[in-house]
């Protein structure tokens, strides 16, 4: 979650699964990639975003040290 000038407000991921105001929360890593459907979600609970927010970005990495060519079946989807 970004502010209206660029700070970062607040973040969710492998780490840190739920952000502060429990408004973002991350499913949690799935590096296998064995599971049917999404491996990895964020929900966002829009009604208690802090007004101080004005964008969302998201970030997609892989952890295993290898490009997204070797990923199979790979997408982000927002909805």
């Amino acid at each position: 979650m970004i502010d209206e000038v660029g700070n970062v407000v607040d973040a969710v991921y492998y780490n840190k699964q739920q952000s502060d105001n429990g408004a973002l929360v991350h499913s949690g890593d799935n590096i296998s990639g064995d599971k049917q459907g999404y491996d990895e979600t964020i929900t966002i609970n829009l009604p208690a975003i802090h007004f101080t927010v004005s964008y969302f970005a998201v970030l997609v990495t892989n952890a295993n040290g290898t490009g997204f060519g070797d990923s199979k079946n790979s997408f982000v989807s927002i909805w």
